[in-house]
């Protein structure tokens, strides 16, 4: 009997190891099978697209002021696109012609021989612009020769004799040689009142602030191509791109790509969507390729080949724009792991 037991001892033992493996064996997950290797192609690259949320800061361009006047405008010699010099034609009020002045300051009294003060040499640069100059410059007091030429300049201007030079013959502006985008005179109604604009100029941008995560994006096209195109959104103009974005703005204002508010007295803000375009030379090398197939290493790889045969290619250069991902090492058309963890023990190394 003893002897039996002596024999059946060791596989009990057996059975009972046996029992401990097996389940020990139902909590262990099955190893997952490695999942098939997809590829793509590697597309060359033409050119990049990047759109930009811009704000503009935009002031008030040069105006011609109204005088201290009263009565009817019988005529407008200005329009938009006239180019305002000194001596011009503005509008008649009450029919009597008005001119422009280009001064550091407009007239602001009648002028009569021996009147004396800083508006005498207005009054000198008033009259020569018009087309009556003296025989020589006045400075700080009117001459006698001044009557003459406010004489001539009345008989010109359609204004009854009266000896002075009257302020409201001229409209003033300290600019000249700019355009006029808008009028604020219009026959049959009154004058503008004094110090109001007769007419404005385009209001022009002083600054252009960028979406922080846009400009990120623009140097990184950037530096994809050393040409880059900007034009306004659904506009065909386009300026190149020289890395300051309020230059880039004001040379599309000044094709008329881009319209701003006209601002008389005060400085506004306009938004506007700007669309970036990089065309990249295929010598250059650069091909698009998914995300997720480059590796981060030092240097960065890619694995390519076809069928069973990969292999590790080291990439030259890897930037992200757009959403798209460009690198220079790979050939168009090649074949590209998208899942590189895939390919089994094949890495960058």
């Amino acid at each position: 009997m003893s002897t039996v037991l002596f024999l059946l001892l060791p596989v009990q033992l057996l059975a009972i190891v046996a029992g401990i493996w097996w389940a020990s064996t139902l909590d262990r997950p099955a190893s997952a099978p490695r999942p098939p290797v997809v590829s793509t192609t590697a597309v060359a690259a033409e050119r990049v697209r990047v759109t930009v949320r811009v704000q503009l800061r935009t002031a008030p361009g040069p105006q011609l002021v109204a005088p201290g006047w009263s009565g009817i405008v019988t005529s407008v010699a200005l329009a938009p696109g006239t180019v305002i010099e000194g001596g011009a034609p503005a509008l008649a009020v009450d029919g009597i012609e008005r001119r422009v002045c280009v001064a550091a300051f407009p007239l602001y009294r009648p002028l009569v021989p021996g009147d004396a003060g800083p508006d005498v040499a207005v009054a000198d640069a008033c009259l020569t612009q018009a087309g009556f100059p003296g025989s020589r410059a006045l400075t700080g007091v009117a001459d006698d020769e001044l009557a003459t030429r406010v004489a001539a300049l009345a008989e010109v201007l359609g204004a009854p004799p009266g000896g002075a030079l009257e302020p409201s013959w001229f409209v003033w502006t300290p600019t000249p040689g700019w355009q006029v985008a808008s009028l604020a005179a219009e026959i049959g109604a009154p004058a503008p009142p004094a110090g109001a604009p007769v007419a404005i100029a385009a209001a022009s941008v002083t600054d252009a602030v960028g979406d922080p995560d846009d400009l990120r994006r623009v140097a990184a096209m950037a530096a994809l191509a050393p040409a880059v195109l900007v034009r306004a959104s659904g506009d065909d103009r386009a300026v190149r791109w020289d890395g300051d974005l309020a230059a880039a703005v004001r040379a599309l204002h000044a094709l008329g790509a881009i319209e701003v508010v006209d601002a008389a007295f005060d400085v506004v803000a306009t938004d506007l969507t700007l669309e970036l375009e990089a065309l990249l030379d295929p010598a250059d090398g650069w091909v698009v390729v998914p995300a997720s197939s480059v590796l981060p290493a030092d240097p960065p790889c890619a694995i390519v080949g076809g069928d069973a045969s990969w292999s590790p290619v080291v990439l030259d250069e890897v930037r992200d724009v757009a959403g798209l991902t460009y690198v220079r090492g790979l050939v168009a058309g090649e074949e590209v792991v998208v899942n590189p963890q895939a390919a089994g023990e094949i890495g960058c190394s």
